[in-house]
């Protein structure tokens, strides 16, 4: 009976793997790896020599060294990848989530033996029971195993405070490095900075023009300083000026056309708005997924690629390469093949509407920002199908384990 039940629930289960090559755990690498090479998304950043390709190397080298439990290794990727743009720092949540993981999966391996000897007394204990004790005795015999299972299983899964131990020490090394750069970099410009004012000290200074497209800058904004005036001037060019999103030429992300066409007197409110928007998702990210820390951050690499001020296609390669890692989350995923049609017919439309506005001024940028806008709520949508997948899936599981 037992049998023909699970027969019939076997049959009834969905068909979760769509292509047969990823029923085989070992070929997921190689299929992530071959994907990452063959994605429109990184073909078009070679194509474009685009320096972007090395933030994601960063990224992808310092989650390799968290799965590897090297923390200073690890931290110095992710601040190196900070160094170039800042929210990329973000990702030491997932390397900690990472590291934290393992080591409570290395502290079960070290129990294993012991939860394996209880397990095999209290079965030994139950057919010793089945003889000399009767009805009775086999059902407590029964809960006997069900708690030492239950007890094994909660050995298993690593606490909360083993992750907020991980936290506090990947953010203490990321930190310390992010500082060693800055140091190195402003005895750099501070050096440069000297000796070109001392080589020109006979010529008038130069003008600089500022990078906003306005002609005057509107209130309550922060006023560009250019790089020789100060030694922290390269903070300010490589950094303030991101969050400042004084920039408005035309890519494939939402801030420039927005930007353009607010007010001035709301440009600070939403300012604060929009660049504050990526850090709100990552606490609940993180209380609700670390203990599927390769979910978590490929959730938190897909909102940072698509969520920056100045984003381009090669942003999505990496998320797309470690979402492959998980075909049970994405064959629950709903309308996943409408969203990526789309998404395709978007990055289509993104080069033919520029070339139609700039040149034969067929266009104009409203069409070019909607197939922009397409593009950007297409991942966005992708990356909330994809982490309800995940969800879905940790769901069936534990009922599956409860007997449900």
């Amino acid at each position: 009976t037992a049998a023909a039940a699970a027969a019939k629930s076997a049959a009834a289960a969905p068909k979760y793997f769509v292509f047969d090559v990823f029923k085989d755990s070992d070929s997921i690498p190689d299929v992530c790896a071959v994907a990452y090479l063959v994605l429109p998304f990184s073909v078009l950043t070679c194509v474009a020599l685009d320096t972007s390709v090395l933030v994601r190397t960063a990224t992808a080298v310092g989650l390799f060294f968290a799965c590897q439990s090297k923390t200073v290794a690890a931290a110095f990727c992710i601040a190196l990848a900070g160094y170039v743009e800042m929210r990329p720092l973000m990702f030491f949540v997932g390397a900690a989530a990472i590291d934290a993981c393992r080591v409570g999966s290395d502290g079960a391996a070290a129990t294993t033996t012991e939860v394996g000897e209880q397990t095999v007394d209290a079965q030994g204990a139950g057919k010793r029971g089945k003889g000399a004790v009767a009805g009775g005795g086999q059902e407590e015999q029964e809960e006997g195993d069900t708690a030492t299972t239950l007890t094994a299983a909660s050995r298993l899964s690593p606490s909360n405070s083993v992750f907020v131990r991980s936290l506090a020490r990947y953010a203490a090394c990321v930190l310390v490095w992010s500082a060693i750069f800055q140091l190195l970099s402003y005895t750099l410009f501070s050096s440069s900075s000297s000796s070109s004012s001392s080589s020109s000290s006979s010529l008038p200074p130069p003008s600089f023009s500022p990078r906003s497209s306005f002609q005057q800058q509107p209130p309550g904004a922060l006023a560009d300083v250019p790089a020789a005036a100060s030694p922290f001037g390269y903070f300010w060019e490589s950094y303030v000026w991101q969050l400042k999103v004084s920039d408005h030429t035309p890519n494939v992300g939402l801030f420039w056309y927005f930007f353009s066409m607010v007010f001035d007197r709301f440009r600070p409110y939403f300012l604060f708005a929009f660049n504050v928007q990526i850090l709100v998702y990552v606490v609940p990210l993180a209380l609700r997924t670390w203990r599927r820390p390769l979910i978590m951050t490929t959730v938190l690499v897909s909102l940072v690629g698509m969520l920056r001020p100045y984003p381009t296609f090669g942003d999505m390669a990496l998320p797309f390469a470690l979402a492959l890692m998980h075909p049970e989350a994405i064959a629950r995923m709903r309308i996943k093949a409408i969203l990526i049609v789309t998404m395709s017919v978007s990055m289509c439309l993104l080069p033919t509407m520029w070339f139609m506005w700039i040149f034969p001024g067929a266009g104009n940028a409203n069409h070019y920002y909607f197939s922009g806008l397409t593009y950007s709520l297409c991942g966005l949508i992708l990356v909330s199908e994809f982490l309800g997948g995940a969800i879905q899936r940790d769901r069936q599981e534990e009922k599956r384990e409860k007997g449900v």
